[in-house]
């Protein structure tokens, strides 16, 4: 078994892989809410996910989306779940997904959404879409490291 180590900085140390965390102002507190992690070409992918009856918009989506077997991007917002927010909330994480899939040039399908926090709130959607934004724009020097967010 070969040992671990462990590597200094964020994702963007891996050949492949870019990141970046941004404040789109989802969180009070003012805190990096917003991360993207983008693989330059198509990657294969894998996921688990919940078994939970009341599973967020972004799982659903997810688990439609996993049958392609490769992806190119996952965005992330902490602050909101996206849970227990109906259509409305398909529609929001969809519309996460389009956001990133338009600046890298992918179909929306290649785009994992990851959604944590606060349950039975719709998503801030202008905040959401800033931060996406902002994190997409800071790839090649991310202000804010995508863990943070």
């Amino acid at each position: 078994m070969s040992q671990w180590r462990k590597l200094d900085g964020d994702l963007e140390h891996i050949a492949g892989f870019r990141s970046a965390g941004a404040i789109g102002g989802i969180k009070a507190s003012g805190k990096p809410d917003v991360a993207v992690i983008v693989a330059d070409e198509p990657v294969v992918s894998a996921a688990c996910f919940t078994k939970n009856k009341a599973a967020a918009a972004s799982v659903g989506f997810c688990r439609d989306v996993l049958s392609r077997d490769v992806q190119r991007a996952i965005v992330i917002n902490s602050g909101n779940a996206n849970c227990c927010t109906g259509d409305h909330g398909m529609r929001d994480t969809k519309r996460m997904a389009q956001i990133c899939a338009d600046v890298i040039n992918c179909d929306e399908q290649d785009v994992f959404i990851c959604s944590t926090g606060i349950i039975g709130v719709p998503l801030p959607m202008d905040a959401v879409e800033n931060g996406i934004q902002s994190a997409l724009s800071s790839l090649d020097a991310p202000q804010a490291s995508a863990a943070d967010a």
